[in-house]
Formats: C-alpha cells, structure tokens, sequence
C-alpha cells in the first residue's frame, strides 16, 4: 500500500510539473517557451488566470487530499483569477487565502469558483482549505502563493 501511495503522490508531482509548462492566460492555455526564465510570469503587470484542483488520492487511511498547484507565482500589481476546482467528489471543500480577503467557504463536489483578486504586495503567503471538517487530513490541505516585486 506503501507503494500505491508513494506512486500516486509522484505521478501528482509530474504531472504538476508537465502543467507548469503551460500559462493560461485569458482562459486560453498556451505552450510555453522552453527556457528556464519562461516558468516565472513576465515583469509587467498582467491578467493571470490560474486554475487550482483540490484532488484526493489514495483511499481509506491512506487518502490524502492536495491542490494541484500547490505553487503559484505571480508578479506584485498583477490581477490573479484563480479557477478553483473542487476535483474531490466525497467532500466539500473551501479556499482561503486571507493576506488578500479571498475566502470562499463552500465548494460543492466538481464545482468550479473563479476568485479574483490584485496581488499588490511581494511575499510568500499560505492558501488552504477553508472547509472545516471536510477530511481528517484538512490541516495539511495547504499551498503558497509567491508574489515577486
């Protein structure tokens, strides 16, 4: 079972990584160029549309629950549309990111909210589930949100 587990939570890795490599901007994925330097958004301030999916792997005593992007990085003075997707179809689940005032307490199994705020000051902040009670593992439901200057 250890494997099973060990398996899934590397295939969730890679397959964050492969999504990476994209940028949806305006609701239209694009490939992105194949330069390092292409993996961090541009130093202008710009529209970023970010989709984000809460994702339960594993069953039982072995699930756990994780948002596919657990890392997003945006520049200061961008206006960030996150489409959070709650992919978990066994619980309702929320997201919060409180440094910015977004916090959507509800969102229903395959239900879809887009959330929108300006990121105006660099740092490093904590998003995570805002759906008390919604897994055993809630508290470890978590993510960071890299603002660059």
């Amino acid at each position: 079972m250890k494997n099973l587990i060990a398996f899934l939570l590397a295939f969730v890795v890679v397959a964050g990584a492969g999504v990476v490599a994209f940028e949806t901007t305006q609701g239209h994925a694009q490939a992105a160029p194949s330069s390092a330097a292409s993996l961090f958004p541009s130093a202008a301030p710009a529209e970023r549309h970010i989709p984000i999916t809460m994702m339960m792997v594993g069953n039982g005593k072995n699930e756990m629950h994780v948002w596919l992007h657990s890392t997003v990085t945006v520049r200061a003075g961008d206006k960030v549309t996150l489409e959070v997707r709650n992919a978990d179809m066994d619980a309702v689940h929320g997201f919060s990111l409180p440094a910015f005032g977004v916090d959507e307490h509800s969102i229903q199994p395959g239900q879809e909210k887009t959330l929108t705020f300006t990121a105006d000051k660099p740092g490093i902040y904590d998003f995570k589930c805002a759906q008390k009670g919604c897994a055993e593992d809630h508290d470890r439901q978590t993510g960071q949100l890299i603002v660059l200057p």
